[in-house]
């Protein structure tokens, strides 16, 4: 029983809607059957078991009456419980709704916003490790030349790049520049984006940056 208490209890606090379901066996049970109002018959409840409110969906009537829940499940699968098999438990509905508000919801965009922040400075991270490399051979005053035997002053710089260690370096004379494409980007700043979007996320939740391991961190 503590156990099924427990996911109820993890089920309001983290979704604020909680349904669990109702298993009907009358030799399984001490109850006694009864019959609805519109005379269908139900048998005595056996044992009740928590579904995941994350993956239920209501069917509701022109009047908002809920006629139908369902259960969905990996592969495109889906089950079907009667209204009085299922018990739906809820925190914070709103008028209108058939369901408890989710404490994320008000925060959802700026969850994803963030999200996307996150991603982009990951790739800027990525970019800045392993950066484009721009040779420029020659000035306008002695451009780049071709040798006796054919071969490019290009070709040769960029055949000692290829074969650069990752940790090495390379000294050129004043007719080469090396130019990192993209490091420039460094100078970016997405600090005060996410600091943006993670107190709007704390202030929507009525929470702080301390309430999530940020120390010294609070909403503005």
């Amino acid at each position: 029983m503590q156990v099924i208490l427990d996911e109820i209890a993890y089920s309001l606090i983290s979704l604020h809607n909680c349904y669990f379901v109702k298993v009907r066996k009358e030799s399984a049970s001490s109850g006694k059957a009864r019959t609805t109002f519109d005379g269908k018959k139900l048998s005595p409840v056996a044992a009740i078991f928590v579904l995941p409110a994350e993956a239920m969906v209501q069917k509701i009537d022109d009047s908002l009456n809920v006629y139908l829940y369902r259960q969905y499940m990996p592969r495109n699968k889906y089950r079907n419980f009667e209204v009085e098999n299922i018990e739906h438990i809820f925190f914070n509905r709103r008028p209108g709704f058939t369901m408890g508000t989710p404490p994320l919801e008000p925060v959802k965009d700026d969850i994803l916003a963030l999200r996307r922040i996150e991603e982009c400075v990951e790739k800027l991270i990525y970019k800045n490790l392993f950066p484009i490399m721009h040779v420029k051979v020659g000035t306008e005053r002695m451009p780049a030349q071709i040798l006796r035997d054919g071969t490019r002053e290009v070709d040769i710089a960029t055949e000692y790049l290829s074969k650069m260690e990752e940790d090495g370096g390379i000294t050129t004379n004043e007719r080469v520049e090396i130019k990192a494409i993209g490091a420039e980007s460094l100078a970016l700043r997405v600090e005060s984006y996410l600091t943006y979007f993670k107190n709007r996320v704390y202030a929507g939740l009525g929470m702080s940056g301390i309430d999530f391991g940020e120390g010294g961190s609070t909403t503005k």
